[in-house]
């Protein structure tokens, strides 16, 4: 016992010097939050959290900024024909789109060339690149008929149709639909029912990988594939040069520059930057629920 009190006590005498170590390293702190810098200057500009102090200002349109790298910012997306973001894609096809911020470039790949629509319509599936366009869309074919509105409880939603409300509240219940030949999960029978048809004669993998006998269904598949054998990664971030296989996976890459977090939970809003997290939120904080 003796020993283990012996342990303990030298455990917290290296702790309490290891945070004085850093402390000291850090010696300028910050009086309203606590946090500590390295430098002065840092310390200054974070106080300005506090303050509300903007001390950049535009030239061009009067607008303040806390920092000066915000103002660069700014001046070159609003007063500027500087365009540092390229799309690869369009440049394979002599397009040449460009775009002042990485985020522009993000939108432009999930939607034009890999035609994501993130925003559905509950009541046909249809699916809109702008919030926007789905309302407009749903004030046009769903909620302008003076039908009865069925609302869900969990989060107030409302629907012209009881089977559209059935429809959402699985985003709430989670209820699947699994393949039972794959084990893969679907949230409507209908979506299962459709996958299912990959599994028949006629819709066997037709495209062989020569390297390692692996078949696909279509050739693009089988192409990016491939690149798991050349080491090829043709699609690389402007911002910090690092190089991904798929189009898909430089798109989730670009949120750690701009901080966009496009998913939002259906039940308490909270927004996140991919749908693993969301879902994961989901299974946590509102399990049982519905």
């Amino acid at each position: 016992a003796s020993e283990d009190l012996h342990k303990h006590l030298q455990t917290n005498e290296e702790s309490a010097a290891h945070q004085q170590a850093r402390d000291e390293n850090k010696p300028h702190q910050c009086n309203h939050c606590g946090k500590r810098f390295h430098k002065q200057a840092k310390l200054r500009i974070h106080l300005r959290v506090h303050t509300g102090e903007k001390p950049y200002q535009c030239s061009q349109c009067g607008k303040y900024f806390s920092q000066a790298v915000n103002l660069r910012k700014h001046h070159r997306t609003h007063h500027t024909e500087e365009r540092p973001y390229h799309c690869t894609l369009c440049n394979r096809s002599l397009c040449l789109k460009t775009f002042t911020q990485a985020a522009g470039l993000r939108k432009h790949v999930r939607y034009v060339h890999e035609g994501e629509r993130p925003h559905k319509c509950s009541e046909c599936g249809r699916g809109f690149v702008k919030l926007s366009d789905l309302a407009r869309h749903q004030r046009r074919h769903h909620y302008d008929r003076g039908d009865e509105l069925f609302q869900c409880s969990q989060c107030e939603r409302s629907f012209s149709q009881p089977s559209s409300l059935v429809l959402h509240r699985r985003t709430h219940t989670e209820e699947k639909h699994e393949c039972p030949q794959c084990d893969k999960i679907f949230s409507q029978a209908g979506h299962l029912k459709v996958h299912l048809r990959t599994h028949t004669k006629e819709n066997k993998p037709k495209f062989e990988c020569p390297e390692c006998g692996k078949s696909f269904g279509q050739a693009k598949d089988l192409v990016v594939h491939q690149r798991v054998h050349t080491g090829e990664k043709p699609y690389q971030c402007p911002q910090c040069k690092k190089s991904y296989r798929q189009f898909a996976h430089l798109s989730v890459h670009l949120r750690s520059h701009t901080g966009e977090k496009p998913y939002q939970c259906p039940i308490c809003l909270k927004f996140f930057a991919h749908s693993s997290s969301m879902k994961k939120h989901l299974r946590v904080m509102h399990a049982g629920m519905g």
